[in-house]
């Protein structure tokens, strides 16, 4: 059997390609399925999701008290860190 390696950028492409019919979103909408809570999420969760929402939570956090900087999450499960950047957005807006 003949393995398939796709990279990155052609499994994108692939999927930008696959389409959902219309139908499927209205069938969804009229199922009446409720959204599901951050409280359902986190006991359904990976550890890797619960650490990547909490990163998130915490840039959010900070943009709200800090909103002079860009914040963003980075999370390294190789080195074991999750790391929480804020960026002025003056130096920000200088870049572009």
């Amino acid at each position: 059997m003949k393995t398939i390696n796709l990279t990155r950028r052609q499994t994108l492409a692939a999927l930008a390609g696959v389409t959902v019919p219309p139908t499927t979103a209205v069938a969804i909408a009229a199922s009446g399925l409720a959204p599901m809570t951050i409280d359902e999420f986190l006991s359904k969760a990976t550890l890797a999701e619960k650490v990547r929402y909490h990163a998130n939570a915490l840039a959010d956090a900070m943009a709200e008290m800090h909103p002079t900087h860009f914040w963003r999450a980075e999370v390294d499960h190789a080195h074991q860190f999750a790391l929480i950047v804020g960026d002025p957005l003056s130096k920000r807006e200088t870049r572009k």
